[in-house]
Order: C-alpha cells, then sequence, then structure tokens
C-alpha cells in the first residue's frame, strides 16, 4: 500500500498542486482504510497497485471537489516568462490535454505516458479494454486537432 501517497502526489503535481501536503497525508489514510474496506472485491484481474490506483483517483476527485477547488489548467497558472514557456512542447501538451475530457486525458497519460497496457486502464476504470481503447484513439484524434490548431503540430 505505500503506492497510495506516491499515486496521490502525483495526481496532485499533474493538477497544479492545488492539495497541500496535510491534505494529501490525511487523503491517502482514508484511501487505505476504503482499500482494504473493499479488498474483498479485488479480484485479481490486474496487478493490485493498478486496482488501488483507481481508489486514489476518485478520492482525490472527491476531494478536490468537498474543497470546492479543481486543479488549475496548466495555461492558467502563473509562468515566470509566458513567452519562454508556452511554446515548450510539453507545456502545450498539457494544455491541451486539459481541453479534453477528463477520463480521456486520464487514458491517455496512463496510456502514453505511464506506458500502462490497455487491460490495466480498463481494470482501473471498471470498464472493458475495448472501451478504453476507443476512447485512447479518439482522445489521441481530438488531442492532434487541438495541437494542430495551436501550431503545435506540423
Amino acid at each position: 500500500m505505500r503506492c497510495i501517497p506516491r499515486v496521490l502526489a502525483l495526481h496532485n503535481r499533474r493538477s497544479g498542486s492545488p492539495l497541500a501536503r496535510e491534505d494529501l497525508e490525511d487523503l491517502a489514510q482514508e484511501t487505505f482504510s476504503t482499500v482494504w474496506q473493499r479488498l474483498d472485491e479485488y479480484r485479481g484481474s490486474a496487478r493490485l497497485e493498478t486496482w488501488v490506483t483507481r481508489f486514489c483517483l476518485l478520492g482525490y476527485q472527491n476531494v478536490l471537489r468537498r474543497k470546492g477547488r479543481r486543479p488549475q489548467a496548466l495555461e492558467e497558472t502563473a509562468l515566470p516568462d509566458q513567452r519562454s514557456t508556452e511554446s515548450h512542447p510539453l507545456t502545450r501538451l498539457h494544455a491541451a490535454l486539459a481541453k479534453l475530457e477528463s477520463r480521456a486525458a486520464r487514458t491517455i497519460e496512463m496510456r502514453a505516458l505511464d506506458q500502462l497496457p490497455f487491460e490495466e486502464i480498463a481494470a482501473t476504470f471498471g470498464e472493458p479494454v475495448g472501451t478504453v481503447k476507443n476512447r485512447y484513439y479518439r482522445g489521441l484524434e481530438r488531442l492532434r486537432d487541438i495541437l494542430s490548431r495551436r501550431g503545435g503540430l506540423p
């Protein structure tokens, strides 16, 4: 269960760090408790860490909703020199991902950035593999459109 604080910290960093360290520690305890209570539901179709990641994501999103705070989009964060950073490829990528539907963006992140197989992503969302693949490829098409309009792709 050591993965819980790491996964929560990763979600927090990707969202612009809206939660303080203490909030993340509290959320890690809540998530651990939830996982422990629902451990009998684990079927072994994916790695335990992958199954736990779903609880982390849902718990993180719930805390943000309860606090009434949403993660800042990368474009909205204050950057020291906007002109020098706005053309950085990762900045454009994260800004484009923020424009996608949240599940599509998360699916692309899990597949492309975290390099998880479709089966693990499907287990995380509790959906069929075909649904996840469809969302991934449609999300990539939408991402390509967004980036090409902003001059991100040739």
